[in-house]
């Protein structure tokens, strides 16, 4: 029952850094232009928002990754 659980908690956290990714490469990045690349400009905008999704995807495929390994102990017992 608990590699169950464990297995679909794996497959839930997956999907969610599949979606998180998914949306970190669809931000629209803008043209390099002087403005653009001030501290407040578009494309320093647009790569921090690529950088908080990719922190969070990143967190979601290591918490899928735990469950998945959890799963594997639990079968193994």
């Amino acid at each position: 029952m608990y590699e169950t659980i464990f297995t679909w908690l794996a497959c839930a956290a997956a999907v969610v850094s599949a979606a998180l990714w998914w949306r970190s490469a669809a931000v629209q990045v803008p043209d390099l232009s002087y403005e653009s690349v001030e501290p407040n400009g578009s494309f320093a905008l647009a790569l921090s928002k690529q950088a908080k999704l990719n922190k969070w995807a990143a967190a979601a495929a290591s918490v899928a990754a735990m469950f998945q390994g959890a799963s594997l102990a639990v079968k193994g017992h």
